[in-house]
């Protein structure tokens, strides 16, 4: 008895800590850039939570537990060495917190995963209150850029708002996740409507307004991916293909809006100016396959395969690498190509498995959007894997891969779909 009470005690108080954890991050990042202060509220609070997290497994899956924890002492070799041999204070204040981030979305995914198989009911309602208010936080400070508060993605160029938070780059990822959440409640909601409409361009205007091209790009092709791949998992063929039609003739008049609202901005003219001079590659991936090349000499004058076991952490100068910015040579950079691997296949899992499941399940084909993005944002833009703000919502997405309800029987409940 005492048991299942504290078992429902800590996922009451994860609850309380998860629901307003972007709202936190949002915070935080007031009080270092516009105060000054690092208050360090968010990642204290994320550390409560993953504790929170291997605490409940620990109660319900001995082994998960155990896995987990062995998971993290391995990736964390690395950094125990530069630590131990090298006295590397960058490992104590890059590194670890690093690693953290990456295993935040490993333990996150097994804990809503359990939670949503035991209630279902419950995780649905909290999962949509957290999505919504974190998609109501995010585009609310990316907007107040324009009245002239918060600050510029891109600072140097004062280019793209970002709000109070303090990373663009994973507000664009935590951004993409978010608003295909909210895409595919209200298409599977009311499928084509004006609904669906003045939320897609919604989505236009705030993907466009952060200033990345991630965000950019990946606002317009959620747009019409997720209708698309909701189509296909339920109707006949003909039906998919009538759909998709419509799909995308309403994408190429978003993409033409797009253009139309970008077309005189720093954005354009920045990526005119990278494509005139460096040709679509450039465009795609910012000088970051330079950074690749560039990783691999440098590994050539390093330990060898030492370095490719174990990385080279952050705290030696000596082999100080350039970031690519793309997760899976920044994670073998740091920490070795073993952990990167590892990673890739979890991220390439997490694709294929919904994909599979696709007509199975109700919340797949939003499971299958959502990870499929982000699969292909880590090794195009980077900032996925170790994202200290999307670990908490990526793990609730895929906790929905779970859920066997149908329409129907969610809706008797009330708890499918909360109205916007």
């Amino acid at each position: 008895m005492f048991s299942v009470k504290f078992k429902a005690n800590i996922i009451t108080l994860c609850w309380l800590i998860i629901i307003p954890y972007v709202f936190i991050d949002a915070l935080s990042g007031f009080f270092v850039q516009q105060i000054g202060v690092n208050l360090r509220l968010s990642q204290v609070l994320k550390i409560i939570i993953y504790l929170l997290f291997m605490t409940y497994i620990l109660k319900v899956n001995r082994f998960l537990f155990f896995s987990l924890t062995l998971l993290l002492f391995v990736f964390l070799v690395n950094p125990i060495i530069m630590v131990w041999s090298y006295n590397s204070f960058n490992a104590v204040s890059f590194d670890f917190p690093t690693l953290l981030r990456i295993n935040m979305i490993i333990a996150s995914t097994a804990f809503f995963l359990i939670t949503a198989q035991k209630d279902p009911v419950l995780f649905q309602r909290n999962m949509k209150r957290t999505l919504y208010f974190s998609f109501f936080i995010v585009c609310l400070n990316v907007l107040i850029g324009y009245l002239g508060y918060g600050f510029y993605s891109y600072p140097s160029e004062e280019f793209g708002f970002k709000g109070f938070f303090v990373a663009g780059n994973e507000l664009s990822a935590l951004f993409i996740l978010l608003s295909s959440f909210v895409l595919f409640e209200v298409w599977n909601a009311k499928g084509i409507s004006v609904r669906y409409l003045l939320i897609s361009f919604f989505v236009l205007l705030v993907g466009v307004s952060i200033g990345t091209k991630a965000g950019a790009a990946f606002s317009v092709v959620s747009i019409f991916i997720i209708p698309l791949i909701i189509s296909n998992s339920k109707v006949s063929v003909l039906s998919a293909f009538t759909r998709t039609f419509f799909v995308f003739i309403f994408a190429l008049i978003g993409m033409y809006i797009l253009f139309f609202i970008v077309k005189d901005s720093v954005f354009y003219e920045r990526i005119l100016y990278v494509f005139e001079n460096k040709g679509i590659i450039g465009v795609i991936f910012s000088d970051r396959n330079v950074f690749v090349r560039e990783f691999f000499g440098r590994i050539k004058d390093s330990q060898g395969i030492l370095t490719l076991l174990f990385g080279t952490g952050s705290g030696l100068p000596q082999y100080q690498f350039k970031t690519t910015e793309i997760d899976f040579f920044d994670v073998a950079m740091y920490f070795g190509f073993p952990v990167a691997l590892f990673c890739s296949i979890l991220s390439f899992l997490s694709v294929v498995i919904p994909l599979i499941l696709l007509r199975k399940r109700p919340y797949a084909p939003l499971v299958f959007s959502v990870n499929f993005f982000l699969f292909f944002l880590a090794f195009i833009a980077g900032h996925v894997w170790t994202s200290g703000m999307l670990g908490i919502s990526w793990g609730l997405i895929n906790g929905l891969l779970v859920i066997r309800f149908s329409k129907k029987k969610l809706r008797s409940m009330n708890v499918y779909p909360i109205k916007l």
